[in-house]
């Protein structure tokens, strides 16, 4: 859980914050420097919060049955729906999530994702498809696919 100040933030300064935080993360160039500033301004739980949150939207416009997503992000019910409702009150945010996840690499780096969570030998996952998972992921690296 996120702890938020009570004071509120000017509407002004809080535009001009989340300006330069879209500077700050957009104009990385690689991997490496973005995750150095992702790394630097928020924390373990931040970072998986937002990752499962873009997971899940991921997985909903890919068909994933509600119970698969909720088992493999380790998710309420709940928000996946918040997220499903999100998706179809803002076009936007399903329009960008779509051309992202149509790149080729994008299933691949979800899938990476999904294995550094929840590697092979974690409690409660299934560790023949998790074994499958990161084989599968170690056979895209070699062949270049």
């Amino acid at each position: 859980m996120v702890n938020l100040s009570r004071r509120k933030i000017d509407e002004r300064v809080l535009n001009k914050l989340f300006y330069i935080l879209f500077h700050l993360l957009s104009k990385r160039t690689n991997k490496e420097d973005f995750m150095s500033v992702f790394v630097a301004f928020l924390s373990y739980s931040e970072r998986i919060m937002m990752v499962k949150r873009i997971g899940v939207v991921y997985l909903l416009i890919k068909k994933i049955q509600k119970d698969r997503i909720q088992q493999v992000l380790s998710i309420t019910r709940s928000t996946i729906n918040k997220y499903e409702l999100l998706m179809e009150n803002d076009t936007n945010v399903q329009a960008f999530v779509k051309k992202v996840a149509n790149k080729d690499n994008f299933s691949s780096v979800i899938d990476e994702i999904i294995s550094f969570l929840y590697p092979p030998g974690t409690y409660g996952i299934d560790w023949k498809a998790a074994w499958e998972r990161k084989k599968r992921i170690e056979r895209r690296k070699a062949a270049g696919i």
